[in-house]
């Protein structure tokens, strides 16, 4: 376990060469603009600034080929969907309020001689942040990270608890991607050589209903006394007419504290332009009237951290990671800088030591059990010996004096107001992609309501108000045992107002990243996960690349989705491309067939090459071997260039010439096979190898009477030890 001052710092690789390999994360809110473009950008390692948008996502969807992204999320605490990568798995959870903050990574780093095995790092955090910008910016949060290593590692048991509460989250989903990280990150945790652990960790994992009981047992080992001063922090707190027996009730379970301090958020009166508590006065008070303890109220400061410079780097030296990193706060209207505390812990403290809760838990009836439904929630509990009163104060620098709460003398205060839960259709439970194919999945034992319509928009058309209609009336007949099934090819185009427009010509049927649902006067989003991400376009609005592209790709690493300029190599009639004197000499040959096998035969190493330092993990050898720049996709547009329609510029390809070049190519795939020794990498080649030699017999039916003896033997000599 250790400190960082920037939250951001715990999702950035542990040392020079890891490589994100898996993140799983579940967070209440989320901001998928912060997410993808700040957050994950980071963690990968992407350059390209924002400014440069095609050419930023281009690498950012790349890689994010070679990562595995699963993120558990609130649909009541997220206000828009406003999702740009179909690579990233967003499952919304439904059965009851997600409102735990973990994150598990893992990062791979490649050994760098072939004897050695890879070496893998794990991280778990815990803590109060939501995926947001003000989470990891703004706000006053608290978060403990562990790691879990060749060097160094933190409490098993911990971790496989944290696997443990994301499976229970996840029951019910189809998503075989989560299944893989998980045992994935088993396995390596398993390999790692277990390490003495530190005496201040972790003593228990917590939810909801285990925190206040957890907490008696962990302060029954430090004293049998009741603690001399007990510290709750937390934004939000109980309503109701019994709000303060609910708090009283909390604090009296550790007897009768000499001291109660309660830290609140921070507001500023308007009319004496003082810092006052933002808190219920009628809770306080009645709080106060049941306690037999002295009750203090303390608001976090507004602008703790700014002053000191919050870590920030010279002013003068401007990145863009310092700009990622780099805390931005917003001022209050009143002219001053102003944070928000969303940390939530709770201190049992006395001469003895000092026993610590961190985690989600607000102090509410659903965040620590204290009376009817429970959330989702995680926190870990931690003991310090005798003498942590300096980490002690040193956690609680941000809040301010405490001012006693006493029955005659009446403190201001701000009474806070309450967020209005978001209308969500919670009879939805899964939406899933393949290809065009796309399944609606239903929680089971919910009604569906009578006037259920589902949408996706045309991503095919510049137009927003272009739609495939999935579910109207007239498809309420065809939903089966909680499930409904469709294809694209096979939904009417409709606009807003669900009119038909017949004369619409779709030239591509990829499914969108969300779905639009309206019922009984309502309206809301629902993200769509997409099964094989690798048969996705690296853009989705982007074409597929071309045989030649392709080629270009593994032989110069020139990118055709990239804005960083250069000059288009494929077979075109653009000024760019008349002038071929420099590649071909002084005689135009591109339409010369053998010139074309030559550019096939210089990219093979390439290809090699790609596959070589992509064989680190399982997910970046995937996306190696099958995503849209990769041996599958050359194969494929290989295959087709026999029945599709030539460039003006193309060679004419006989059917000798594609199984050359599948031949070739397989021959290519075996190399790199064989100098593999994880046998479960190997593995992912057998399906791309299995599929080069349909490919092959599927052109040899064809134009099997073209072969002669000599080009046959060369056939069964290459592609038959490939079996």
């Amino acid at each position: 376990m250790h400190l960082e001052d920037k939250l951001i710092n715990y999702y950035l690789p542990p040392d020079e060469g890891f490589i994100l390999e898996s993140l799983v994360a579940t967070t209440y809110e989320i901001d998928f603009e912060f997410l993808e473009e700040e957050l994950l950008a980071t963690s990968l390692g992407v350059r390209s600034p924002v400014s440069r948008w095609k050419g930023f996502r281009s690498e950012l969807e790349r890689k994010l080929q070679a990562a595995d992204v699963t993120i558990f999320y609130d649909p009541g605490g997220c206000d828009k969907l406003t999702r740009m990568s179909p690579r990233i798995d967003i499952i919304p959870v439904i059965t009851r309020k997600l409102h735990a903050k973990i994150s598990i990574i893992l990062w791979v780093k490649q050994a760098i001689k072939e004897s050695k095995s890879p070496e893998y790092f794990i991280r778990l955090i815990i803590g109060s942040a939501n995926l947001t910008r003000k989470g990891f910016r703004e706000n006053y949060e608290c978060a403990v990270a562990i790691d879990y290593s060749r060097k160094q590692s933190g409490s098993r048991w911990v971790l496989n608890e944290a696997i443990e509460i994301i499976r229970e989250l996840a029951k019910g989903s189809t998503s075989t991607l989560l299944d893989r990280q998980l045992m994935a990150v088993e396995s390596r945790l398993k390999r790692m050589p277990k390490q003495r652990e530190s005496k201040i960790g972790p003593v228990a994992f917590v939810t909801a209903d285990q925190v206040v009981p957890q907490l008696k047992w962990a302060w029954s080992k430090i004293s049998r006394k009741a603690p001399e001063r007990m510290i709750i922090v937390s934004p939000f707190w109980p309503v109701g007419d019994r709000a303060a027996s609910v708090v009283a009730n909390l604090v009296n379970n550790f007897g009768s504290p000499g001291r109660v301090e309660l830290v609140c958020q921070g507001a500023s009166d308007i009319a004496t332009g003082k810092w006052i508590p933002r808190f219920d006065s009628d809770l306080a008070y009645g709080v106060c009237n049941l306690l037999h303890s002295r009750l203090y109220i303390r608001p976090a400061k507004p602008d703790f951290g700014i002053d000191e410079g919050m870590g920030r780097p010279d002013p003068t030296i401007d990145t863009e990671d310092s700009t990622i990193s780099d805390r931005k706060i917003g001022t209050n209207g009143l002219g001053f800088l102003q944070r928000k505390l969303h940390a939530k812990m709770i201190i049992l403290e006395c001469v003895n030591g000092a026993v610590i809760y961190i985690g989600s838990s607000n102090c509410t009836r659903r965040g620590l059990s204290l009376g009817g439904p429970t959330n989702w929630e995680a926190g870990l509990i931690f003991h310090y010996p005798k003498g942590s009163n300096q980490i002690v104060e040193k956690m609680m620098a941000f809040a301010g004096d405490a001012i006693e709460v006493q029955e005659n003398d009446r403190i201001s205060m701000e009474k806070p107001t309450e967020d209005p839960e978001r209308f969500f259709p919670r009879f939805i439970f899964e939406v899933v992609a393949s290809e065009s194919k796309i399944v609606i999945y239903f929680r089971e034992g919910m009604q569906i309501p009578e006037d259920l319509v589902v949408l996706m928009r045309v991503t095919d058309s510049s137009e927003r108000n272009k739609y495939w209609l999935l579910i109207d009336n007239d498809a309420r007949d065809k939903i089966m045992s909680d499930k409904y099934e469709t294809d694209l090819h096979e939904c009417h185009i409709c606009d807003e107002s669900l009119e038909h427009l017949e004369d619409e010509v779709i030239t591509k049927y990829i499914p969108d990243l969300l779905i639009e649902i309206r019922w009984d006067d309502h309206n809301a989003e629902f993200p769509v996960r997409f099964d094989d991400k690798a048969s996705l376009p690296l853009l989705l609005q982007s074409r597929r690349y071309t045989e030649d592209e392709l080629l270009d790709y593994f032989k110069t690493g020139y990118d055709p989705n990239s804005d960083s300029g250069g000059t288009d190599l494929g077979w075109g009639d653009d000024e760019q491309n008349t002038d071929k004197s420099n590649e071909y000499g002084q005689v135009d040959t591109r339409k010369i067939l053998s010139y074309h096998i030559r550019r096939f035969i210089q990219a093979l190493p390439g290809i090699e090459t790609e596959l070589h330092h992509a064989a680190y993990s399982k997910p970046a050898l995937e996306a190696a071997l099958r995503g849209p720049t990769s041996p599958l996709e050359l194969a494929n547009r290989i295959y087709l260039s026999l029945t599709e329609a030539r460039g003006p510029d193309e060679p004419k390809r006989t059917p000798v010439a594609i199984v050359f070049q599948l031949v070739e190519l397989l021959a290519s795939l075996s190399r790199c096979k064989k100098q593999i020794k994880d046998t479960e990498l190997k593995q992912c080649f057998d399906p791309v190898i299995n599929h080069c030699h349909d490919l092959i017999a599927e052109v040899r039916e064809q134009a099997i009477e073209s072969e002669d003896d000599l080009f046959k033997t060369y056939i069964e000599t290459f592609a038959g030890r490939l079996n």
